[in-house]
């Protein structure tokens, strides 16, 4: 099945949950489905394309907003953040995308865009690249996952040396993410959160980014229509939690 490609995106933020929300990956639960995704990008010749990413927040976003990267290669820094849609430079391209069920099939939305793209942005005219998306759409619709992950096109942001992790700290009273390329422990790797997967062939994936978050301050779900971060207070590994955490929050991406 084909998927059509939205410019105009009103539904790109609906009912995404923030990362102390969302349901992680799950090996138990979601490995058949991945296992079905791999093969699909490898029949699409794909697979070094694109990646599946953990649909999520770490911060409000409005609809009247767009996610941007910005990388600056000499001092190895990637930072994210929103900016008015209709401030939207000439030179962005949407790099991530989900995709939601529509009348008579699947629509795809961007949901986050870079202003410096070191590669080709992807052609949505290109029939075999629809009939990928539409197909990885309705494997994920099949397995109840359509609103958890979504594709992203895989791009080198800077070299990373031996040892080393592209560690992401989220700024949410700023509304801002900045990635570097760090040393971490094996126990801080082991502690994330995985959001984002490679595939290979034969039935092999492997998480390319990884998202642990500390929380210290509390607010209420009432406080706006999206507080300005998750919220927890303790390990990471928890998957659900009532309340919305305001700032003081660390939130780190391993790849």
């Amino acid at each position: 099945m084909l998927a059509r490609y939205q410019t105009a995106c009103p539904r790109r933020f609906e009912n995404i949950l923030y990362i102390d929300e969302v349901e992680h990956f799950s090996e138990d639960k979601d490995g058949e489905c991945f296992d079905e995704i791999a093969l699909a990008l490898k029949k699409y010749n794909l697979d070094q394309v694109l990646s599946v990413t953990l649909l999520h927040f770490h911060f409000v976003t409005h609809d009247h907003e767009v996610l941007v990267e910005y990388v600056d290669h000499e001092q190895r820094d990637l930072s994210t953040k929103p900016i008015e849609r209709e401030d939207m430079p000439e030179n962005i391209v949407a790099t991530s995308w989900r995709m939601i069920q529509g009348n008579d099939g699947y629509d795809i939305h961007p949901v986050q865009y870079s202003a410096d793209l070191s590669g080709e942005p992807l052609d949505f005219s290109d029939q075999n690249l629809l009939g990928c998306f539409g197909e990885i759409a309705s494997i994920l619709d099949k397995y109840d996952a359509l609103g958890r992950f979504g594709l992203a096109q895989i791009v080198e942001i800077f070299e990373t040396k031996e040892g080393e992790y592209l560690i992401e700290t989220t700024d949410v009273e700023d509304r801002v993410s900045t990635t570097r390329p760090l040393v971490v422990s094996e126990a801080e790797l082991n502690k994330s959160i995985q959001t984002s997967w490679q595939f290979d062939i034969p039935m092999s994936y492997q998480a390319i980014f990884r998202c642990k978050t500390k929380r210290k301050t509390w607010c209420s779900r009432t406080c706006e229509t999206r507080c300005k971060g998750p919220s927890w207070d303790g390990d990471c590994s928890r998957t659900v939690h009532k309340a919305r955490h305001k700032k003081n929050s660390e939130s780190v991406h391993y790849s």
